[in-house]
């Protein structure tokens, strides 16, 4: 029997996510299907850029939660 904890979840893909009126904004870019986190930093600092260096974050194996209408993440990491 596997249980959860050693399923195999298939490959870490990355989303970014750049808060374009601050991270209390709904206003959001989002852009996924990266493969690594570097390639989602690029990305996600490229488009800060273009918003006034707005807040940006790359989120690893995220999700929609329609129950709270918004996307939920493994982990979100912005460094």
């Amino acid at each position: 029997m596997i249980n959860l904890s050693n399923q195999h979840k298939g490959p870490e893909i990355w989303s970014s996510f750049v808060y374009k009126n601050g991270y209390n904004s709904a206003a959001y870019e989002m852009e996924t299907d990266f493969t690594s986190y570097e390639s989602c930093k690029v990305h996600a600092q490229s488009i800060s850029a273009q918003y006034n260096n707005a807040p940006w974050q790359c989120g690893s194996q995220c999700r929609f939660d329609s129950m709270r209408q918004g996307f939920e993440c493994e982990s979100m990491v912005n460094d």
